[in-house]
C-alpha cells in the first residue's frame, strides 16, 4: 500500500513495478516513487503494518534564467531558478555574494522566481540562486547589466526676473545611466560656492539627478543667462535661461572667439541689469591689420560696439567685441564673411 492523497492505495504492478513473495520491486526508481510505502500482513489471528519512507535522489542541478540582461533603469527584470534533481529542501538569492532581502521593489514571486521593478543603477550585477538538500547543493548564476543612457533633462527653470535683495533658487532635473554630473554657469562661466551661493544635488528614489542654485540677497550683477549642463560618459546636454534683475545695465568682459570660414556662428552678449530696451551688435570696420579702437566714444550714439577681424587669408579668424545695451539707430548687422580673399 502506498500513502497518496493522505490515504493507502494498493501498489498497482505494472512492468516497472511488480511483488513476489512480499518483496516489492520498483526497475528505474523516479521521483513519482518517493514516499511512504506500508506492507500489511494478515492471517487468521489478525494483522500487522510497517511503515516505510521512500526517499529519491537524483543530483540537484540549476540554471538561472535568463543568463544574461541588458535594461535600463526604470525597466522590471525576472530571474528564475530552473532546478533539476531532488529532493529540493531550501533556495536562495545573493547578488554580488550579498544575501538579498525581499522589499516592495525586490520582490520573491516565489521561492524561485525573483522579480525587481524601477531598476536602479546599483541593481547591476551577478545573480546567484542556491539549491540545497541534506546530501547536496548547486547554484546557477546570471548577470544583468544596466544600459548607458545619455543625460536628458526633464525639469527646468524659467526665465526670472528679481529685485535687488530677494532670494532666488533654480533647479534642473536630470535622468540618465551612469547618473550625470550637473555644472552651474552664468554667461559662460562656471559658478562656485560664495557666501550668497549654495550649490547642491541629490538622487531620487526614481534615479533622478536633482540640482539646485540659490542665491541669497540677488545683486543687478547676479543677472545674465544660468545654464545648467548635465553630463555623463556618454553624452552632454544643457538648459538655460536668463535671470534678471532690476538695476543699471551692464556688460560683462568678453574674451575673443575664433571661428572657422563657411561654419555657423553664435556669439552671445553677456549682460545684465532690468529692464533692457533692445540688445544690438554692429561691426564697424574690417582691416587687414587688426587694430581695434582704443577707447569706445560713448557719447556718440552711431558707435555702440567695436569688431575686428584678422588672418582673413586663412580658415579662420578672430573677433575682438565689446558691446554697450541700449536704445541704438538702425544699423546693418553684424556678419560673418563665408570666403576672404
Amino acid at each position: 500500500m502506498k500513502d497518496e492523497n493522505g490515504g493507502l492505495s494498493p501498489v498497482k504492478e505494472d512492468g516497472r513495478v511488480w511483488m513476489v513473495q512480499g518483496t516489492l520491486n520498483i526497475r528505474k526508481v523516479v521521483q513519482k516513487d518517493a514516499g511512504k510505502y506500508q506492507c500489511i500482513v494478515r492471517n487468521s489471528i489478525g494483522e500487522r503494518r510497517i511503515e516505510s519512507a521512500l526517499i529519491v535522489t537524483a543530483p540537484l542541478q540549476v540554471s538561472l534564467l535568463p543568463p544574461h540582461q541588458i535594461l535600463n533603469t526604470g525597466q522590471e527584470a525576472t530571474f528564475t531558478c530552473n532546478v533539476t534533481g531532488y529532493p529540493v529542501h531550501t533556495i536562495s538569492w545573493k547578488k554580488d555574494q550579498r544575501q538579498i532581502v525581499a522589499s516592495n521593489r525586490v520582490q520573491l514571486l516565489s521561492r524561485d522566481v525573483l522579480h525587481i521593478v524601477s531598476l536602479r543603477r546599483e541593481d547591476r550585477g551577478m545573480y546567484q540562486c542556491f539549491v540545497y538538500n541534506d546530501n547536496d547543493g548547486a547554484q546557477g548564476t546570471a548577470e544583468l547589466k544596466i544600459s548607458d543612457v545619455p543625460p536628458s533633462v526633464i525639469s527646468v527653470f524659467p526665465e526670472q526676473t528679481a529685485h535687488s535683495g530677494s532670494s532666488v533658487s533654480l533647479k534642473c532635473t536630470a535622468t540618465g545611466n551612469p547618473p550625470p554630473h550637473v555644472t552651474w554657469y552664468l554667461d559662460g562661466s562656471v559658478i562656485g560656492r560664495t557666501g550668497r551661493i549654495s550649490l547642491g544635488d541629490y538622487i531620487t528614489e526614481h534615479a533622478h539627478v536633482v540640482s539646485y542654485l540659490n542665491i541669497s540677497e540677488v545683486r543687478v550683477e547676479d543677472g545674465g543667462e544660468y545654464k545648467c549642463q548635465v553630463s555623463n560618459d556618454v553624452g552632454t546636454t544643457s538648459h538655460s535661461a536668463r535671470l534678471n534683475v532690476y538695476g543699471p545695465i551692464f556688460v560683462r568682459p568678453m574674451g575673443n572667439v575664433t571661428a572657422i570660414s563657411g561654419e555657423d556662428l553664435s556669439v552671445r552678449c553677456p549682460y545684465g541689469g532690468y529692464p533692457i530696451k533692445a540688445v544690438r551688435w554692429f561691426k564697424t570696420r574690417l582691416i587687414a591689420t587688426c587694430v581695434p579702437n582704443d577707447e569706445l566714444d560713448q557719447q556718440d550714439p552711431e558707435t555702440i560696439g567695436n569688431a575686428c577681424l584678422s588672418n582673413l587669408k586663412h580658415t579662420s579668424f578672430s573677433i575682438d567685441t565689446t558691446a554697450l545695451v541700449g536704445p541704438s539707430p538702425s544699423k546693418e548687422p553684424y556678419s560673418i564673411p563665408t570666403s576672404t580673399k
